[in-house]
Formats: structure tokens, sequence, C-alpha cells
């Protein structure tokens, strides 16, 4: 079981600090990486900027201690083995990813528990015919974002269909200054891969037939107008359509991209092949559509292929990972 708080602090630690000084034995996978935070951050009571994580490297999972100042503040273990470039991958990449992809994790047991909450009966599995299908999906959308809301939990959701020319997506894109010249390149490469890809998104006009995404957040009952932890969810069910799994996945990116949005579920259900999501992330890599960085450490995707196999955790890069997710807790 991975301690959200702990996950929590340990993010804060990786998205602000940089590395100083890496230790690795490879012959039994004890690393050691010093890192030095860019602004003070503070971790209990205490101001910190010098920080000390270490641990040992295994096949699949990792382990973690955080220290500063000479003093231990936790260890946590069996983190999901993350590297993006493979064995080419630094040490303390591998640390990050893992530790941040595990971050991602910590909403994911609330959506799986949500999602088990549906009747089987409503996953888009059964419906063979075309437009009943797409009926099908819009319809478990919709009840998926019914459950989660819950005044208890103090969550709130809603479906929105997520086209070109959404005021969603123009809000992320607004925040790139033209002014700034490694702005104005992302700003170019945002547009040039929704441009290529619109043909295969649903257009404002199909609000009525098309399949929506489901956003989900938290609120402070003082300030139930804010919107803490966002999440955004999409659900796939057609896997024999690529481009249309690159709209998805150009989707998660641009929301990603924004730190207003914490994490990125990729819901993919019925009989997909996990050679073909890879195949296809690399395509969509090949052809130069945009990817942001937060989007490789925080997306997370879930394969339920069928009704009675177990679901599948796989990251951003469509790798298996030995995670398996719970009603209220994930762990290796």
């Amino acid at each position: 079981m991975y301690d959200i708080v702990k996950m929590r602090v340990l993010n804060e630690v990786f998205s602000k600090a940089l590395p100083q000084r890496v230790d690795y034995e490879p012959h039994n996978g004890r690393y050691s990486v010093e890192l030095l935070s860019i602004q003070p951050l503070y971790i209990g009571c205490n101001e910190c900027r010098d920080f000390i994580v270490s641990g040992n490297i295994e096949k699949d999972s990792i382990s973690v201690t955080l220290a500063t100042n000479r003093e231990v503040l936790f260890s946590i273990s069996d983190l999901p083995y993350i590297a993006h470039d493979g064995d080419r991958t630094p040490i303390y990449k591998i640390v990050r990813a893992s530790s941040l992809f595990t971050y991602g994790l910590s909403r994911l047991p609330y959506l799986h528990q949500n999602l088990k909450k549906i009747p089987i009966e409503n996953f888009p599995f059964f419906c063979y015919d075309k437009k009943g299908q797409v009926e099908q999906k819009i319809s478990f959308m919709k009840e998926l974002s019914a459950m989660c809301c819950n005044k208890k939990k103090h969550t709130k959701s809603q479906v929105s269909l997520i086209h070109p020319t959404s005021s969603q997506l123009k809000e992320i894109i607004s925040f790139y200054d033209k002014e700034e010249k490694a702005e104005a390149v992302i700003l170019q490469k945002i547009k040039q891969s929704i441009n290529k890809l619109k043909p295969f998104a649903p257009s404002k006009e199909d609000l009525e037939n098309a399949v929506s995404d489901v956003f989900i957040w938290e609120y402070d009952a003082d300030y139930p107008g804010e919107k803490l932890d966002t999440q955004v969810v999409i659900l796939n069910a057609n896997c024999d359509e690529r481009e249309r799994f690159w709209w998805d996945y150009l989707k998660l990116n641009l929301f990603l991209s924004d730190v207003e949005y914490s994490f990125g579920y990729y819901i993919l259900m019925n009989r997909w092949r996990i050679t073909t999501i890879q195949k296809w992330i690399a395509e969509y890599r090949a052809k130069g559509f945009f990817e942001s960085k937060r989007a490789k450490d925080y997306m997370v995707i879930y394969l339920k292929t069928t009704e009675k196999r177990a679901v599948r955790i796989l990251n951003s890069d469509g790798k298996l990972t030995n995670v398996k997710v719970y009603g209220r807790y994930c762990t290796k």
C-alpha cells in the first residue's frame, strides 16, 4: 500500500529539487542521490533545501528513503520501476519517474472503486452495433461521473465533450506566451498537432453522439467553487482506431501540461493488445505530436480488456507495471 502523504512529499521534492551527486552500486542495486531544492520546502515544521534519497533498484521495483539534515524522514518500498529511456535511463531519472508515477496513482483507487459500482452489463463490452456501442459509452461515462460526485469526500465531477475548439483547450493554449521564444515553439507544436488530428476528433456539433470525458475534482467546503487536484478521465473502447487513440493521447498531454490538472487516467476497454498500445505511442512520438513532461510522469493507463480479466496498469509509454489496484489503495 502506498502512503499518499509520503508520496505527496516525494512528489514535491522531485518537482522542485535538482540532483547534485549520484552514487550507484550496480552489483547490489544500491543508490544515493543528493538533491538541492530551488526553493525552500516545508517538511513538517522545518524548512529544508538539501535532501538525500537512497534505496535499492531491483528488476521491477525500487525503494526510496528520504532524509534531510542527517535525519531520515521516511522510507517507502515497492514503487513500480519506471525507466522511460530503457536501460540507458540515468539512475536519478528512474527514481524520479517511479516516484512521480506512484503519486499519479494516488487518486486511481477512488476511480477504480467507482468503476466497480457500475453494473458490468453497462460496460462497453457487449454491444457490437456501432451506433449502439457509442450510446453505451456515452451512458457509461455519464454514470461514472455521477458515481464520482460525493459530498462526504468533497468531490465533484462533470462530463464534457472535448473538441478541437473547446473552451478547456483554448484556456490551456492561452497560457503560452507568443513573445517567449521557447513557449512560441511549444505553442506552434500544439496547434500543428491539433490541426493534424482534427479530422479524427469530435466537433462541437457532436454533443449528443460523441463520448465525453469526465473531470473530477476535490473542493474545500468553505470554498466550494475552487477546484483542487483535478483529474481528467478519458475512455477509449475502439481498439482498432489508431488516430482516435492519438487524439485522446494528445488531450491527456494537453491537460497535464497545465498544473491545474493533477492526474490523467486513460481507460482502455475491449480487446486491446499492449504491443499495439506501445506501437501507437511510438508512432505518435515519431510523428512529432505534442507531448508534455508532466503527462509523461502523471499519465496512467487503466487497461480492462474483458469483463472477467483483471485490470492492468500501464505507464505513459504503454509499458506494463507490477501495480495492482484495489478499492482503497494501490500496491505492488
